[in-house]
């Protein structure tokens, strides 16, 4: 057993220790944690939104989901493949989730403000290394 195993067992051993000597049931010191889980549950997988279809306000369909990323600051961000279509070549481009609605009932995903003549003056996105 590790140092920093051994630590983790110590604190949890501690821990049950003050929730017996306070009188509270392991159900009731860890069902308040589940109950917060359980109330916001509602979102959505990142893996089973990858290649997804994205269409625009128009109803075109631009491209498809190629990432989602979460800044540092706790934003997500939709980074889409688009293209090709006249005057847009296949690139990636990004979009805050403030722009974005998901369609769950047809399976798509729909980006506010972004039509194709948009779309050819955004740049395009470069992973870093």
């Amino acid at each position: 057993m590790t140092l920093r195993m051994a630590r983790k067992k110590h604190l949890i051993c501690a821990v049950l220790s003050a929730f017996v000597l306070l009188g509270v049931s392991q159900t009731q010191a860890f069902g308040q944690i589940m109950d917060i889980e359980i109330l916001d549950t509602k979102g959505y997988r990142a893996s089973k939104l990858m290649g997804s279809p994205v269409f625009n306000e128009s109803e075109e369909k631009i491209g498809k989901v190629d990432d989602i990323i979460l800044t540092r600051e706790g934003m997500y961000i939709l980074a889409a493949q688009i293209g090709p279509f006249i005057g847009v070549p296949t690139k990636i481009v990004l979009f805050p989730f403030t722009r974005i609605e998901i369609d769950e009932k047809n399976s798509k995903i729909v980006v506010m403000d972004a039509s194709k003549d948009q779309l050819k003056k955004m740049a395009a996105f470069v992973y870093p290394q």
